[in-house]
């Protein structure tokens, strides 16, 4: 259940809902933005799960592009961007792992 919404504070045009926890449930895309996920509509699983030293994450990427501005989000999500001014989404990442079941995003049982 959506308890909350909002704009991304340095990118108008993804709207955030949240649930319980400040937990992200729903992104929508506007205008160009959203002109790059056309090709991903209907895809199920497409993070993937990431482990490093420090952490194990799920990612999300539509492009290869160069990352050249992010923005975290309550120290559980962060947005990337190919532009410096936050725009041109290029994927995004996920920390709060245990907020989120990984068989659904993934395809992948348990972490």
């Amino acid at each position: 259940m959506v308890v909350c919404t909002a704009e991304l504070a340095v990118n108008s045009l993804l709207n955030l809902d949240f649930g319980g926890n400040q937990r992200l449930i729903v992104i929508e895309f506007f205008n160009e933005e959203s002109n790059r996920l056309r090709d991903l509509a209907g895809q199920k699983h497409v993070f993937r799960v990431v482990r490093n030293k420090e952490h194990e994450y799920f990612s999300f990427r539509v492009s290869d592009k160069i990352c050249n501005s992010s923005y975290h989000l309550n120290q559980a999500v962060t947005f990337h961007f190919c532009k410096p001014n936050y725009k041109g989404f290029l994927g995004m990442d996920i920390y709060r792992t245990e907020d989120y079941w990984t068989e659904m995003l993934t395809g992948q049982t348990g972490h």
